[in-house]
């Protein structure tokens, strides 16, 4: 999906390799395409300024890595919809791991959804208090090797990424990273 098209809808670091059969991919994309990516926020103005901070944060690593000489990555909406499920999950289960104690490691949980990759990664983020989560997400990501690198490496080329808005001002951020 090109991200005007993505735009005109409304607007710690693991990396994996391997390959599913597509029998198991088939399967789970049924079953998933009757369920809903993530839980359906209530707020059209909370979700509006969630969907900003998701576009914000892909707009700042495309930035940093045009910077750098490296090609752009591409939205993927699927992927961005498990980087939802993801930081929903974390939110509403206490937890901050690449490891969903229901859904297991990002590999596992990419190949559940029937999203095709060859090389996959992820970088978290959690912060309450923090006028700027999107940025602020970035800049540590930044600074840090492991997730620096997610954001620099040239052989992943699509990414997605989910935010969630807790109520106490709690901000989650997951991006995730995959080359088919």
């Amino acid at each position: 999906m090109r991200f005007i098209d993505f735009l005109a809808r409304g607007i710690s670091s693991h990396l994996y390799t391997t390959g599913l059969n597509r029998l198991g991919r088939v399967l789970c994309i049924a079953v998933l395409s009757i369920m809903p990516a993530y839980p359906v926020a209530l707020d059209p103005a909370a979700s509006l300024a969630v969907r900003g901070m998701e576009v914000q944060i892909y707009q700042e690593v495309n930035r940093v890595r045009g910077a750098a000489g490296i090609p752009p990555l591409a939205w993927n909406e699927a992927l961005a919809g498990e980087a939802k499920r993801h930081a929903s999950n974390m939110a509403q289960m206490g937890f901050f791991s690449h490891h969903d104690p229901s859904r297991g490691e990002l590999a596992d949980r990419l190949s559940a959804a029937g999203i095709v990759w060859s090389r996959c990664a992820e970088n978290l983020y959690e912060e309450k208090g923090v006028s700027d989560p999107a940025r602020r997400a970035v800049s540590m990501w930044l600074s840090s090797v492991n997730h620096r690198k997610n954001i620099l490496d040239a052989t992943l080329s699509e990414c997605g990424v989910g935010v969630v808005s807790q109520p106490d001002g709690t901000i989650v951020i997951v991006q995730e990273f995959l080359r088919k």
